[in-house]
């Protein structure tokens, strides 16, 4: 298998499992936005929720609004809402929202089709043709996926879209038509995933790892070891090379990683090619690394860095230098060796 096929493989094995695949993912908290809008002598109110989307998920935003009557019969037969979406800036990109859910009470409402010209906007068309309805309060319910246009990875900052109600003179039916758009919704969907904000996070993502990183203390010969002030058992003690090398075994090189993942680090073993190919991905602070066993190479992925034939086996079990393991945690030059207690020290 290609170096090529496997990073793929293992970008894809990666996405599937941190990303959902349906709308609205990512989301962890809704902020509920309510503004009430003066029509007819009295009030409609629009509730919408604050949203967030990062670039690079395998979803479209999930966006709702709901519209409620103050009085039953404020929308009338035949009333347009149109609304609009946009940035803070005057710039080409724009919401376009598609595959609309709409539910109601007391109305009919659908979508309208609108000509080109119109990416930024979508409309709903009221039809209150049974007299009837006059006497309950209406409620509309729109939940919809929308994609986003003009916004790219290279983006320094990535905007965030607000909603309006157009008022549109020109607009067939328009209710709200009227001089100025009319805000709902500040903050409807902010996108992020651009250089300086993945640069920020990233910073801070190995700020975190920095300074939450404990002391790592190994014996040879032993099958425990030290991390921070708990000890750990290790599956195979750690041993001296023909080098001069300290060396640990993959197994407990995943075992301990793991037990630092909510500091940023993390290790998951992939077997390809009915055990063949033993790939292991190593995530720690803001860098990605990847061991490829069989071939001996460690590819050090933020600089471009492959490091060869380090990897060891002995009595069938695989095993990666200490020093290497300090690289990987930005702690190559705190990787100490006490000749007369033959213990070594990872440590700030």
């Amino acid at each position: 298998m290609s170096i090529k096929k496997i990073f793929a493989l293992l970008c894809s094995i990666a996405v599937f499992w941190s990303i959902p695949v349906f709308a609205d993912c990512g989301n962890t908290e809704r902020q509920y936005i309510e503004k009430q809008v003066d029509i007819r002598n009295e009030t409609l109110t629009f509730t919408t929720i604050i949203q967030k989307h990062e670039i690079g998920y395998r979803c479209y935003p999930g966006l709702s609004i709901m519209i409620k009557e103050s009085r039953a019969g404020i929308l009338k037969d035949g009333d347009v809402i149109y609304f609009k979406t946009g940035t803070a800036k005057n710039d080409n990109k724009y919401l376009e929202v598609m595959d609309i859910d709409i539910t109601a009470k007391g109305v009919t409402a659908k979508e309208i089709k609108l000509p080109e010209g119109n990416e930024n906007c979508f409309a709903i068309r009221i039809s209150r043709e049974n007299k009837n309805s006059f006497a309950q309060i209406a409620q509309i319910d729109m939940q919809f996926l929308s994609d986003f246009y003009g916004v790219s990875y290279e983006d320094e900052y990535t905007p965030t879209f607000s909603l309006y109600l157009d008022a549109d003179k020109t607009k067939e039916n328009n209710l709200f038509s009227g001089e100025q758009d009319i805000l709902l919704n500040e903050r409807f969907l902010t996108i992020t995933g651009g250089v300086a904000e993945r640069e920020q996070r990233d910073n801070e993502v190995q700020q975190k790892l920095k300074e939450g990183l404990p002391s790592m203390i190994f014996s040879t010969d032993s099958h425990t070891a030290i991390l921070g002030t708990e000890k750990i058992s290790l599956k195979h003690s750690v041993y001296i090379n023909e080098k001069s090398t300290a060396m640990l075994s993959l197994e407990d090189f995943e075992f301990i990683m793991n037990q630092l993942n909510d500091i940023g680090a993390s290790v998951r073993h992939h077997v390809f090619n009915d055990g063949k190919e033993n790939i292991y991905s190593v995530t720690a602070g803001k860098n990605d690394y990847m061991i490829q066993y069989e071939k001996n190479i460690i590819d050090f992925a933020y600089n471009n860095e492959s490091i060869k034939n380090v990897l060891e086996e002995k009595n069938g079990v695989g095993y990666i230098p200490l020093r290497v393991i300090a690289k990987m945690l930005d702690m190559e030059n705190h990787i100490y060796w006490d000749n007369n207690t033959k213990i070594i020290t990872i440590s700030k």
